[in-house]
C-alpha cells in the first residue's frame, strides 16, 4: 500500500502519514493516518492506523479468544461455535 503524498506534524507524536483505500477506482482522499515512528513516550503506537470515521464505516466490537493454547482464532457474537479447542476437541 502507499501513502498519499505529504505528511503532517504532530507536536507529541511527530510525522504522520496519510493512507487512501485502494480499489480499482483511483483513490482521491485518504481514509487513515499512522505515525511510521512515533515520538516517546507514544512509541507504542508507531505503524497503528487511525481512521476517519466519516470516510470509512468503523464497526467495533471485543472478539473472545478461541478456546485453547494452539488456536488463534476470533470469536464474535456473529459466530457460532462448537469451537475446536474446548476440552475433547482433540480428535476432530
Amino acid at each position: 500500500m502507499k501513502p498519499f503524498p505529504g505528511t503532517s506534524i504532530c507536536e507529541w507524536k511527530g510525522a504522520a502519514k496519510y493512507w487512501p483505500l485502494e480499489t480499482s477506482i483511483s483513490a482521491r482522499e485518504a481514509i487513515a493516518w499512522s505515525y511510521p515512528t512515533a515520538q516517546a513516550p507514544y512509541g507504542a503506537s508507531s505503524d497503528y492506523f487511525s481512521f476517519y470515521p466519516s470516510r470509512v464505516e468503523c464497526l467495533v466490537e471485543r472478539v473472545r479468544p478461541q478456546p485453547g493454547y494452539f488456536y488463534g482464532g476470533w470469536i464474535t457474537n456473529e459466530i457460532v461455535g462448537p469451537w475446536k479447542g474446548d476440552p475433547g476437541t482433540e480428535a476432530w
